[in-house]
């Protein structure tokens, strides 16, 4: 997949250095994650993920393992409902949650840099009619 997506960065983008084009690969496949990562939704107040979606993990953590220089950090986020306080806790319960979901599907530790609690400070999906169901979710940032 890298060498895919360096072939055509470097036909598009001739003059960027090495690390710039490594972090443009690594933007991409961060897109191709956090794109998974859309359909893991939690349910109200939980911070454990049913079977069924907990499947989006083991694609997500291919993508990472087949990344080797790929680094990351794990957002967790959560809906109105409740407390600022619980919110912001149930967020840090999610992203942690997601980590070790991450490592028992043979992520190694390494890669992850830190997990964080968005709470619903940071709203994904503002005021969309479904963006309380959407909020309940996790996302991924690069490590750069």
């Amino acid at each position: 997949e890298i060498d895919s997506v360096s072939n055509k960065l470097e036909t598009l983008e001739p003059n960027k250095t090495k690390e710039d084009k490594k972090y443009e690969i690594q933007k991409q496949i961060l897109n191709k994650i956090n794109n998974i990562s859309m359909e893991v939704v939690f349910k109200i107040n939980e911070a454990q993920l049913d079977n069924d979606i907990l499947k989006k993990l083991d694609e997500i953590a291919e993508v990472i393992k087949s990344n080797r220089d790929l680094k990351i950090n794990i957002i967790g986020y959560a809906s109105k409902t409740g407390t600022k306080q619980f919110n912001d806790l149930l967020s840090i319960r999610r992203a942690n949650y997601i980590r070790q979901e991450l490592l028992e599907r043979g992520v190694k530790k390494r890669r992850f840099n830190r997990t964080i609690g968005n709470g619903y400070d940071e709203a994904l999906f503002g005021n969309a009619p479904d963006a309380e169901e959407k909020s309940r979710t996790i996302r991924f940032d690069l490590v750069k």
